[in-house]
């Protein structure tokens, strides 16, 4: 499993961008997550993970077309774009209201309950932004914790959706592996 761990880590790596605060976002792609709060949530991933959020949000109010795709004629749907400067994913924060719908709680281990990786060079430093913005914390002992070559903590934002803040070293891994290797003739 851990191998398997660090060959997925190896295989997505060249698909992130840095930011200049040091977290990375996967390039390309998006992490949408559905909010209550469109300003809390980009409070949340401007000010806590240090994404870039500009412009006005923009809304469905004119636009049936794209309610009625979503089923939700009625609705009202505002969205940002959050991204790592120079990025070209990021998170699109899509607020949906006047839908008649109930907030679920999530567990972790549900079915259909995701996480955003947000990978940083310091995770401490991460986390401390995180905190401030008054996000939970999921991570057994309220801060970040090590394990193996692994710094991470679990967090949420303001709705619910599971954030990790992590830091992983595959690349001494690599090394390390290479250098045993080189060592016994494998």
């Amino acid at each position: 499993m851990k191998r398997l761990a660090i060959a997925l880590a190896l295989i997505l790596l060249p698909c992130f961008v840095r930011a200049q605060n040091g977290l990375i976002v996967g390039s390309g792609n998006f992490f949408s997550p559905i909010v209550s709060d469109l300003d809390k949530a980009i409070a949340f991933y401007r000010d806590g993970l240090g994404l870039d959020v500009t412009g006005t949000p923009a809304n469905a109010e004119q636009n049936a077309p794209l309610r009625n795709m979503f089923g939700l004629p009625d609705a009202s749907l505002r969205w940002t774009i959050a991204r790592p400067p120079a990025g070209r994913g990021g998170v699109e924060i899509v607020e949906i209201s006047k839908a008649q719908g109930k907030p679920v709680a999530r567990r972790i281990q549900d079915s259909g309950a995701f996480t955003l990786l947000v990978l940083a060079r310091d995770v401490d430093a991460a986390f401390a932004k995180v905190k401030a913005t008054g996000a939970p914390v999921v991570t057994t002992g309220g801060a970040p914790m090590t394990v193996g070559r692994a710094r991470a903590v679990v967090v949420k934002d303001p709705d619910g959706h599971f954030v990790e803040i992590v830091r992983t070293d595959p690349f001494n891994y690599i090394s390390d592996r290479a250098h045993r290797n080189s060592r016994h003739g494998s």
